[in-house]
C-alpha cells in the first residue's frame, strides 16, 4: 500500500499531510517532521515520544533522548507499532539533520560555557534595533588554534579572509509593522532568555518563545511597560 494511502486509513492526519506535500515537490524539513511526529505521538497519548521530540525542537542534546523508553511507549500506546517504530528510526535520522541547518554548527552551551558573554559576540549598534552577528575574524581570534582543522571552521577562516559574511538563518523574525528595539529591551532589564530562551543550554537554536501581540502585551502588562498602540505600531491617519 502506498504511503499516502496508509497514513490516510490508519488517519495519521499530520503525516499525511508531509507525504502530500512531498509529493508535491514542497521541501519538506526535518523541523516539519519532528512537528509532525510529535503532533500525532501527543494526540495518540504517546506522551514520551511526544516529550523527546519536544526536546529535539528545543536544541538539546540527542544524548538525552531516550530510545529505549521511546520504544516501550509506542508499542504500549499507539496502533500499528512496528510501522510506528520503524518510521521513528527515519524520525532520528531527522533529528541529527536538524541541528545542522545552519551553514555552520554553532553551540550557544559550549562557547557560553567558556566564558563568552551574549555581548561578546552580539553587538548593538546604534540606533539599537538589532543585535548582530559576529564578525568571522572575532571568531577566527580563538579559532586561529583551537579546531583550526575542522571543515567547519575552515569555512568561516575562508569566509573572514573573503570579508563574506556567513549566510546564518534567523531563528526569529518581527513582523515589519512592528517596531522593537533591542536596545529599549534590554536597558529596561529584559534578558535573552526573555525572548529567546534559555539559549545558554542549546547546542542548537529554534524557536522556543512565542512572540505575538498577546505575549508581548502579557509581558508589558506584568513589568508595568507602555501599552498604547504607537508604542509597537506608527501612527496611522
Amino acid at each position: 500500500m502506498r504511503i499516502a494511502e496508509r497514513c490516510e486509513n490508519e488517519r495519521w492526519i499530520p503525516a499525511l499531510h508531509i507525504v502530500q506535500q512531498f509529493m508535491a515537490g514542497e521541501r519538506v524539513t526535518a523541523k516539519d517532521s519532528i512537528e509532525m511526529w510529535e503532533q500525532m505521538c501527543r494526540g495518540a497519548g504517546c506522551e514520551i515520544l511526544a516529550k523527546h521530540l519536544q526536546m529535539i525542537l528545543r536544541g538539546q542534546s540527542m544524548q538525552e533522548f531516550g530510545t529505549c523508553r521511546i520504544g516501550s511507549s509506542l508499542r504500549t500506546s499507539l496502533p500499528n507499532a512496528s510501522v510506528m517504530l520503524r518510521v521513528t528510526s527515519l524520525l532520528l535520522l531527522a533529528a541529527a539533520l536538524y541541528g545542522q541547518q545552519q551553514p555552520v554548527p554553532y553551540s550557544h552551551k559550549a562557547h557560553l560555557a567558556l566564558g563568552l558573554k551574549c555581548n561578546s559576540c552580539h553587538k548593538n549598534s546604534d540606533p539599537g534595533e538589532f543585535m548582530g552577528f559576529p564578525a568571522e575574524s572575532f571568531c577566527m581570534g580563538c579559532h586561529q588554534t583551537v579546531k583550526a582543522d575542522s571543515p567547519n571552521i575552515q569555512k568561516v577562516a575562508a569566509a573572514a579572509r573573503e570579508k563574506k559574511p556567513i549566510p546564518w538563518v534567523r531563528v526569529y523574525r518581527i513582523p515589519t509593522y512592528v517596531y522593537f528595539s533591542h536596545r529599549v529591551h534590554t536597558k529596561a532589564g529584559t534578558t535573552c532568555e526573555t525572548c529567546h530562551g534559555p539559549v545558554r543550554e542549546r547546542d542548537v537554536i529554534t524557536k522556543e518563545v512565542v512572540h505575538n501581540m498577546r505575549s508581548c502585551i502579557a509581558c508589558h502588562t506584568a513589568t508595568k511597560a507602555r501599552k498604547e498602540c504607537t508604542t509597537c505600531h506608527e501612527e496611522r491617519n
